[in-house]
């Protein structure tokens, strides 16, 4: 055995004992239960672990709680304004034959002070239909889209890029947001080609 002092570094539970002098080779051979110097210690630090533990459970569930409430509130406003455009979309379709005709009879007039106090009525009331976010679809020289537009009859064109476009509108269509509440009554042209 050396006169030097050995250093060794021993690792018990959680704390670490450095510079162990004088280690004699025989009691390195024998083992050696150590016995806990503080069990409340110990105890507390499991407990401890444990209590944070179950708060971050918690902590996670409460977020999750949060998000799903935050979820919930969103899909009920857009509900909410999904029945709100619907109900506007049902008292604004109510008042579309009574305007249609008011059209008509205006279209059916001479010129005149009469007819120009009608169509100045039919722009005011156009206008307050508009704040309710009505929307006139009048599609004259577009193409025939059957989601909008409901085709009357089909008459023969002679310029070819006129087919399948609208060539008159009987009557204007009509929506609230991306609701169609009455698809434009229009005329389709259809180009049939020569036979030489």
């Amino acid at each position: 055995m050396s006169d030097e002092t050995e250093t060794e570094t021993v690792a018990l539970d959680d704390e670490t004992v450095e510079n162990v002098e004088n280690v004699d080779p025989e009691t390195e051979a024998e083992v050696v239960t150590l016995i806990d110097p503080n069990p409340e210690l110990t105890q507390a630090k499991a407990d401890l672990s444990e209590v944070q533990a179950r708060l971050r459970a918690v902590s996670a569930a409460y977020r999750q709680l949060q998000e799903d409430a935050e979820a919930t509130k969103e899909r009920l406003n857009r509900a909410s304004a999904f029945q709100t455009q619907l109900q506007r979309g049902e008292t604004v379709a109510k008042m579309f034959d009574p305007l249609d005709n008011l059209n008509r009879c205006v279209d059916s007039m001479g010129d005149g002070d009469a007819k120009e106090g009608l169509k100045m009525v039919i722009q005011q009331f156009m206008g307050a239909l508009s704040e309710l976010g009505l929307e006139v679809l009048s599609p004259e020289g577009q193409m025939f889209d059957p989601n909008f537009h409901e085709a009357l009859t089909v008459v023969p064109v002679d310029n070819a890029e006129q087919d399948g476009s609208i060539i008159e509108v009987f009557s204007a269509g009509y929506r609230v947001g991306s609701r169609l509440l009455k698809p434009a009554r229009v005329v389709i042209g259809k180009h049939e080609a020569a036979d030489s």
